[in-house]
């Protein structure tokens, strides 16, 4: 599969992620120097970003990814985006980054790549906002 930059949003809910997990920046931070973006579906309700972190990265504890198996995200602001969006970061039993998941609170979530400016809050503060 060809490698896709990861988009704005992307990034920043990864960086949110990393963030809001201090005992884990480390690995976290090496995996999103290291990741790419390789699928997106649209489901009409949101989004899946299936990713590829590349070889001889450090992975993520496999105690914390059999205990755990996802990071829950940051919730996504945008005017395109009637009342937000939730995310997800599932990672695989290995210890990687495996995709980005995002679903619309309401019922609609565009089918394209998201074309705004994002602004990524403090990390205690649960969202990006797109506007």
């Amino acid at each position: 599969m060809t490698a896709i930059p990861l988009r704005p949003h992307e990034r920043a809910i990864l960086e949110w992620i990393r963030n809001a997990h201090p005992a884990l920046a480390d690995v976290l931070r090496a995996q999103i120097e290291n990741v790419c973006a390789v699928e997106c579906e649209y489901t009409g309700a949101g989004a899946f970003t299936t990713l590829r972190v590349e070889p001889g990265t450090p992975p993520l504890p496999t105690e914390w990814c059999a205990r755990f198996g996802a990071f829950d995200g940051p919730d996504l602001l945008s005017p395109e985006l009637e009342a937000g969006a939730a995310t997800t970061l599932h990672v695989s039993r290995t210890g990687f980054m495996d995709s980005i998941e995002i679903w619309s609170k309401a019922s609609h979530y565009p089918d394209h790549r998201h074309p705004m400016d994002i602004i990524l809050d403090e990390p205690w503060v649960n969202h990006v906002d797109l506007r």
